[in-house]
């Protein structure tokens, strides 16, 4: 009986298994943190982020040129410095996430001069290694991911995402939006949630 149930498992599994395509891929990311107040005394309430990241797929093609891809992605956010015009000195808040996004897709086989077109929904787990502030004004270091810190924040966020890839060979260029996450504040006092942007290149294996 098990191995009866292990060569259906095989039968049905090997055309996707056979079909899917490993990637790695590279690019620009830009996050902006919305809260309801500002994280601190001069900076604004909406903090945009920036980084490069690096990402890893494994993509499924499925019956109707559909297509499931599964992948981990690492980046670490900063903001440019911040300068105060009453004082002298610096503020900068940074943050390292770990990502696990999930995409579905459909492919618009050669739709763009011989390159495939895929629009994508999906969901993107983040878990946030680090968060902290600090400045150089008054000597302050602030961890965020610390539940005694007023503005600390969760360490585990979702949020959903929409996009397209365009394709051709080997290579692919990427561009998604995650319109917000969760709410991810420790606290009730104020709310912070986040939004992103992502463009990257790839290389198909």
């Amino acid at each position: 009986m098990k191995k009866n149930v292990i060569a259906i498992c095989a039968v049905v599994l090997l055309p996707f298994v056979a079909s899917a395509q490993f990637s790695l891929n590279v690019g620009y990311l830009h996050q902006t943190s919305h809260t309801s107040e500002p994280i601190y005394n001069y900076a604004p309430n909406n903090i945009g982020t920036w980084a490069l990241y690096a990402e890893a797929d494994y993509n499924f093609r499925l019956p109707y040129n559909l297509g499931v891809s599964l992948g981990a992605r690492i980046s670490s956010t900063t903001t440019m410095d911040l300068s105060d015009f009453m004082k002298k000195g610096y503020a900068v808040y940074k943050e390292t996430n770990y990502c696990v996004p999930l995409r579905l897709s459909y492919t618009f086989p050669g739709f763009l001069l011989g390159w495939d077109l895929s629009p994508f929904v999906g969901v993107l787990a983040q878990y946030t290694g680090s968060a902290f502030y600090e400045e150089d004004a008054t000597p302050l270091h602030i961890n965020y991911c610390d539940e005694t810190c007023t503005h600390a924040i969760k360490k585990f966020t979702m949020m959903p995402t929409v996009g397209f890839g365009v394709a051709k060979a080997h290579w692919q260029v990427n561009v998604e939006y995650a319109p917000g996450s969760l709410n991810r504040s420790l606290h009730g006092n104020y709310t912070h949630w986040q939004s992103g942007l992502t463009v990257g290149v790839g290389y198909r294996f």
